[in-house]
This record gives structure tokens, C-alpha cells and sequence, in this order.
């Protein structure tokens, strides 16, 4: 009987552009509260090492800051993935559960999400930001209509989209993280 030896192929991810997202989300977000604040991260419970890698790079980037704080981290309990498939684009969370950690930290001067933001049903939120509370979402998407709606409402104030179209392959690598998000990612504010 001969024998197979089971190896696993351990397949490396280039963590590089999630961690230029979560270093450059830091810089725009300490700029929009003008430098000085307490921020409310949301992101998923189980996340990938992806997002992982984006909020390590976040967090970091925070602490170089003397003045921004991150007031608390959220991690909201995911969609089954049927209803993501009815929902595509849309937030992986239920949108309750954001309002409710909002609520949670209203010493927050910013909401920081790197799992998109409900479009829908955002009264509560609205109120929040009427007084002062800033948004700061990151989608998963290139579909920039809907937030473009959100943004027109002044529900978000910043949002971070990534690119219609992907890098040339021949492309010089970047020199900095900023040069590296531009190459992936879009900033959004709004008019």
C-alpha cells in the first residue's frame, strides 16, 4: 500500500493594498476631525485576514496620532450569506446593529466602517450626525450611485470605494502607502 503524504500549500496574500486602505482611512479620518477625537470602529465578528489586515493597519496608524482615540471597536454578527446574495453591495450586517452601537458610544466624534454603511433606515443616524457625529465608511464595491445618495444626504462624510478598473500589470510599484491606495482605492466626499 503505498503512502501520500498530505502537504498544505499555505497561499500568500499581498496584504500590502488592504494595509495602505486602513493606513491611509487613518490619515483622511484624523483629517476630518480636524485632528482630535474619539473614533468608533465597526467591522465584522469573524472577519478575513483581509479586513484584518485593513483594521491592524487603522489602528496602528491611529496611534501615531496624539490626538485621535479609538473610543471602542465594534464587531457586528455577519448576514447569512443568503441574504448577502439578495443584498449585493449592501452592508454585511443587519442595520440595527450598527444604529445600536452608536448608540452604545455616543462619546464617538466619528464612525469609522470598514463593512460599508445601511442605506437604508439611517433616521437614528442621521440624528446622530446632526450633532456633529462624522461617518467615515469603506465599501466593498466600485457602485458609487448609492453612495452617492448617502453622500448627498449628508449621511456620510467620507467613503472609500475601490477602483472600476484594476492596475496595470506593468505598473511601477508604488513608493508610498498613499501611492499604493491610489492605485486601488477612490475617496469620495461630499459637494
Amino acid at each position: 500500500m503505498a503512502r501520500y503524504a498530505q502537504r498544505t500549500h499555505s497561499v500568500r496574500l499581498d496584504l500590502k493594498p488592504e494595509q495602505a486602505l486602513g493606513e491611509v482611512t487613518a490619515e483622511e479620518t484624523d483629517k476630518l476631525l480636524n485632528h482630535r477625537g474619539q473614533i468608533l470602529l465597526i467591522t465584522e465578528e469573524a472577519a478575513d485576514p483581509l479586513l484584518e489586515a485593513q483594521i491592524e493597519a487603522f489602528q496602528t496608524a491611529l496611534k501615531k496620532t496624539a490626538t485621535l482615540n479609538l473610543a471602542a471597536v465594534e464587531r457586528l454578527k455577519p448576514l447569512d450569506p443568503l441574504l448577502r446574495t439578495m443584498n449585493p453591495g449592501g452592508p454585511p450586517y443587519l442595520p440595527e446593529e450598527l444604529l445600536e452601537a452608536v448608540k452604545k458610544h455616543p462619546q464617538a466624534d466619528a464612525v469609522v466602517s470598514f463593512v460599508g454603511l445601511p442605506i437604508g433606515k439611517t433616521a437614528e443616524l442621521e440624528a446622530w450626525k446632526q450633532k456633529g457625529g462624522k461617518v467615515v465608511a469603506i465599501f466593498n464595491t466600485s457602485a458609487t450611485r448609492p453612495i452617492n445618495g448617502a453622500m448627498e444626504r449628508h449621511l456620510v462624510d467620507l467613503a472609500i470605494v475601490a477602483r472600476e478598473e484594476a492596475p496595470a500589470p506593468d505598473a511601477s510599484p508604488p513608493r508610498s502607502a498613499r501611492a499604493l491606495f491610489d492605485r486601488y482605492y477612490l475617496v469620495l466626499r461630499p459637494r
